[in-house]
């Protein structure tokens, strides 16, 4: 897909862990040496997220915490945006987020694995 281009996101970030699209316990597939390296070192940083956003962001608008980028836009519909961000800097963010220069919050679906805070 055109929002997780192969050669730049490993397949536990575009959350295939969490929509059943591996499975750890059987068969082998290309890549599975790093999939399986990033699930049992805890390594993945950055994951899909959905963001509740005021404006429709152009595919790679970035996303900041307190200033600082922590991802990019994928793909956005009006109203919320999908975006590949450092998840454990957007949740330790002392202040709101941003996409571009418009205000985001972070919306992620109960099913969605988060890193554990600290």
């Amino acid at each position: 897909a055109e929002d997780a281009e192969p050669e730049e996101v490993f397949a536990l970030e575009a959350l295939f862990e969490e929509l059943h699209g591996v499975a750890f316990d059987k068969g082998c597939f290309v890549g599975q040496e790093n999939v399986s390296r990033m699930k049992r070192r805890a390594t993945t940083r950055r994951k899909f997220c959905p963001l509740a956003c005021l404006d429709t962001p152009a595919k790679g608008t970035p996303v900041r915490a307190a200033g600082v980028e922590i991802g990019s836009a994928r793909t956005a519909i009006p109203g919320t945006a999908l975006a590949l961000l450092r998840l454990d800097r957007a949740l330790g963010a002392p202040q709101a987020l941003a996409i571009g220069d418009a205000p985001a919050q972070l919306a992620p679906p109960d099913w969605l694995i988060l890193p554990e805070p600290g």
